[in-house]
């Protein structure tokens, strides 16, 4: 039986330190990750702390989920500067990680938007850090917009009578054979 590990402020920096050592590693297959969690445990083991890999590996995506909230809270407006004792650890080395900080949003609401790298210490969340790198398209006519509905539904119809079709064709087919 595993004993609960109490993850203490020490404990978590010795694990973000190692993870952040072997962050290339823990972003390929599954099958090197657990090789990796192993390498990471054995890393926080020789720093005086005596967990698995499997605790290491759930530690570590608590970590990773709470870093990307406050990251997410702190560029969005009315949010204050919200702060947490393992954000600039984290954030050294996951800020520019595409699954933390993408290149670029894509929207039907709001359009395509490349986010901006110019400040590391604010999120690109907020729209007032994103350019539009294209134009948005103006929007359509509401007869238009009818027109393509009424359309798509017709070819809808239209490819439903096709299948109709073949399908009696079939059973013609098959009843002429018995």
């Amino acid at each position: 039986m595993d004993v609960v590990f109490r993850w203490s402020t020490s404990a978590s920096k010795a694990l973000i330190s190692a993870v952040s050592d072997n962050y290339i590693a823990l972003s390929s297959s599954s099958s090197v990750k657990k090789r990796v969690w192993s390498k990471v445990s054995k890393s926080m083991e020789l720093s005086g702390f005596r967990v698995n890999g499997q605790q290491c590996d759930t530690k570590w995506k608590a970590l990773k989920l709470k870093y990307k909230d406050v990251l997410q809270k702190r560029g969005q407006s009315g949010h204050g500067s919200e702060s947490w004792d393992y954000f600039d650890d984290i954030h050294a080395f996951m800020y520019n990680r595409p699954e933390v900080n993408p290149v670029s949003k894509c929207s039907s609401f709001s359009g395509f938007k490349r986010t901006s790298t110019d400040d590391a210490t604010t999120a690109s969340t907020s729209s007032s850090s994103s350019s539009l790198d294209t134009p948005k398209k103006p929007k359509k006519d509401k007869r238009e917009a009818e027109s393509a509905v009424e359309r798509r539904h017709q070819e809808n119809l239209d490819r439903k009578d096709q299948f109709l079709e073949c399908f009696r064709s079939l059973v013609d087919t098959l009843k002429k054979a018995n």
